[in-house]
């Protein structure tokens, strides 16, 4: 007897069964067994759902998410069970819904309160800030400018580019943890500081005797401060944040304003670094959210007299600068990656992606010249003073004033304190790549001459002792 015979054979026993049913007794899939009955027209009784409790209390669940509604007569009438039953299985599934939209109802209050403690924190830091701003209101009296042009007539002229980046004011190394290789705190800060300003003003003038240098750039580069990132840094700091911030921007101001004595125009650029940042997490939204960038604006509104300093304080991460028709990016460089604690090869792939982004930047404005290739990249982070070539530009990267700490120590990575100094001509672009070492006579001393280096409780008294 064939499948189809005893399909029609069973249904004519058992006119009530259905396709399910049939089939099972059959051995075949219940589709087959319908479309035999529907090929000889005889009549497929609605078959019940097959009753499985959990099963069953999961539907009802998802129905309930959806917003439906469910009773015991509709149980009864699909499933074939009593009463009892069905009051159970709403039961069972009413209270396991309500459990799970309470547990979600206490995810989402206690989510909404991180979020307000998060912003309840950040109104703070902001209303610390704004204080720290409006403490700034007495400016630096200009000095007497003893800068002078040479009366000789010199052809070539030549314009400085001085790196300033990775201070960390408010760090401190104890000679003890590292050997007595280096010792660093706010006093030895403001003394490296002192004698990398004598320095630029001494290279600067021997460049004089051959060339024009009337215009410094400053490039103030990131993690000026210790800042709070890392719990270790925080337990050993001199100094809480707000006043590492302070003393940075006044650290900064002193040696800008010694600087302008000695140049008819500065012009400042800036960065931020990753030791400033308000949150432990690095995010790419709103970097100026940075202790860097406040301490940049405390020296900005504290020289707001000095004509002859510029400021172009960045909110962006990279800052390209067109100095003498040679195109500079300047960056941080924290965004850089190292692979075996070796950055080269990161350094390279970081300068490709800037060129082209530079090139493309152009396309988007109104520029009917040439257009102009990215020249020069100029990173700190990596507090080692070094000079790589790439292609038809170069990449420099800048050193600390801090110098070797316990962390470099104890993965054996030496760096000397240095900054660096460039001279760009408008012909050649970088003809002299200058390392200013900082780890000699007052660098290690730590007698400071000029700058203050203590913050008083009263920040406007600090203004007053300069």
């Amino acid at each position: 007897m064939t499948k189809k015979e005893k399909i029609l054979k069973i249904k004519q026993e058992h006119p009530e069964w259905g396709c399910r049913k049939i089939a099972k007794k059959v051995g075949c899939a219940p589709q087959y067994a319908a479309a035999v009955l529907k090929e000889e027209n005889l009549k497929i009784p609605e078959e019940k759902k097959e009753f499985n409790e959990e099963k069953l209390i999961k539907e009802i669940i998802k129905k309930l998410e959806n917003g439906e509604s469910i009773t015991e007569e509709d149980l009864i009438k699909e499933y074939e069970i009593d009463i009892k039953t069905a009051v159970k299985i709403i039961t069972i599934a009413t209270n396991q819904y309500n459990q799970k939209e309470e547990e979600k109802r206490q995810l989402i209050e206690k989510h909404i309160k991180r979020i307000q403690k998060k912003e309840d924190e950040e109104t703070i830091k902001q209303n610390i800030l704004y204080e720290l701003l409006s403490n700034s209101v007495k400016r630096f009296e200009p000095p007497i400018i003893n800068y002078q042009k040479p009366k000789r007539f010199l052809k070539k002229s030549l314009t400085a580019v001085a790196c300033f980046s990775d201070w960390h004011i408010g760090e401190i190394v104890v000679p003890e943890h590292v050997d007595g290789i280096n010792a660093f705190d706010e006093q030895i800060a403001a003394a490296r500081i002192e004698l990398l300003v004598e320095k630029i003003i001494e290279i600067v003038e021997l460049q004089r005797t051959h060339s024009n240098v009337d215009r410094l750039i400053v490039w103030l580069g990131g993690d000026m401060v210790s800042g709070l990132i890392h719990e270790e840094l925080r337990k050993n700091a001199n100094l809480g944040e707000i006043k590492q911030v302070g003393l940075a921007g006044y650290l900064i101001a002193q040696a800008l304003a010694e600087l302008s004595m000695n140049f008819e125009e500065i012009k400042v650029i800036t960065s931020v670094g990753n030791h400033g940042r308000l949150d432990k997490k690095k995010e790419a939204k709103n970097p100026y959210n940075s202790f860097d960038y406040i301490s940049y604006q405390i020296a900005a509104l504290s020289l707001q007299k000095y004509k002859n300093i510029k400021w172009d304080i960045s909110s962006s991460m990279l800052k390209y600068e067109d100095i003498d028709e040679w195109v500079f990016v300047f960056s941080h460089g924290d965004e850089i990656k190292s692979w075996s604690s070796i950055p080269w090869y990161g350094m390279e792939r970081s300068f490709r992606a800037k060129q082209s982004m530079f090139l493309y930047k152009q396309t988007l404005s109104d520029y009917k010249g040439l257009v102009k290739p990215l020249h020069y990249m100029v990173v700190g982070h990596f507090h080692t003073g070094a000079e790589i070539p790439s292609g038809h530009g170069k990449i420099f990267i800048n050193g600390s004033i801090k110098g070797i700490d316990e962390y470099s120590y104890k993965n054996g990575w030496m760096s000397r304190p240095s900054q660096k100094l460039l001279f760009i001509d408008k012909k050649h672009g970088v003809v002299d790549n200058r390392d200013i070492w900082l780890d000699v006579d007052k660098g290690i001393t730590g007698e400071v001459e000029r700058y203050n280096y203590e913050i008083p409780d009263v920040w406007s008294e600090f203004l007053q002792r300069l």
